[in-house]
């Protein structure tokens, strides 16, 4: 047998052993998701809102936007000069529930694990939501435990009030970031409250900026080298001050290759 022909059948070997006919029918394999959700994804955003919706009408309150709840004889509106929000009820962790390995098998229905914590009560609920259309009137929602509120995650709130807290108190530093890592912080002035400066600028806003006059586009500020962005801790507590929480805060960069670049530059905040 000649060499062009044994290379000619180890690859038509090759083809047969690595494509795999599709079948008429376009049936799958069992198991498979095609074009949906599996059991074991994200919430999607639908899913999400049909969370919102049910716990709000179990606890009689209103999402009034950023996870923020609000009462319906109150005044909800959201102040944006302040951060008076922090003191509304707020849902605080909103996530799919998976049972434990040994009942997966039998995993049929989609549950969400809510946290709204009330900070009049000094306390974090948790609940389960049943995200099944079939619940929607009665039995959806399922309350499950009571935790102390120092416990808690950092909310999407208390996130953005610790950016604006770097961003008040990072101009000191302005010049050696920039100095270092020809870096500034993504946020060049507080959002709300003391220290905001209308129209302020740094290395970061000026050239995303301009990065946006000349190519156009949405793109995100947090994903250029040029802008850093802090990376909070879970809230650490101490032995001898049980109340109070203080969080560190770690800056990164993304840069390419890797996905996120830290600097050598923290905070702790308490």
């Amino acid at each position: 047998m000649s060499p062009r022909v044994t290379v000619s059948l180890l690859l038509s070997l090759l083809l047969d052993a690595c494509c795999v006919k599709i079948s008429p029918t376009g049936s799958s394999p069992a198991g498979t998701v095609v074009n949906g959700i599996g059991p074991y994804d994200e919430l999607t955003t639908e899913e999400y809102k049909t969370v919102v919706e049910r716990i709000c009408k179990h606890l009689g309150l209103e999402h009034i936007g950023l996870g923020m709840l609000g009462y319906p004889h109150e005044n909800n509106t959201r102040d944006s000069e302040t951060w008076d929000d922090l003191r509304r009820p707020s849902l605080i962790r909103t996530a799919l529930e998976l049972p434990p390995k040994t009942q997966r098998r039998t995993f049929k229905e989609r549950v969400a694990r809510v946290s709204v914590h009330r900070p009049d009560y000094g306390l974090v609920d948790e609940y389960l939501v049943t995200l099944g259309p079939e619940m929607a009137v009665a039995g959806s929602v399922r309350w499950v435990r009571r935790l102390p509120q120092h416990k808690r995650p950092l909310s999407l709130l208390e996130v953005e009030a610790l950016d604006d807290f770097v961003a008040r108190h990072i101009a000191s530093l302005q010049l050696m970031i920039k100095y270092l890592y020809e870096t500034a912080f993504y946020r060049a002035t507080p959002s709300r409250g003391e220290g905001r400066i209308s129209g302020a600028q740094n290395i970061c806003t000026l050239r995303f900026q301009a990065i946006e006059e000349s190519v156009g586009g949405t793109e995100d500020p947090l994903s250029q080298p040029f802008c850093l962005f802090a990376m909070p801790t879970s809230p650490l507590r101490t032995a001898r001050d049980t109340v109070l929480r203080s969080v560190i805060l770690r800056f990164n960069r993304l840069v390419v290759p890797f996905n996120q670049h830290p600097t050598d530059i923290q905070m702790q905040v308490d």
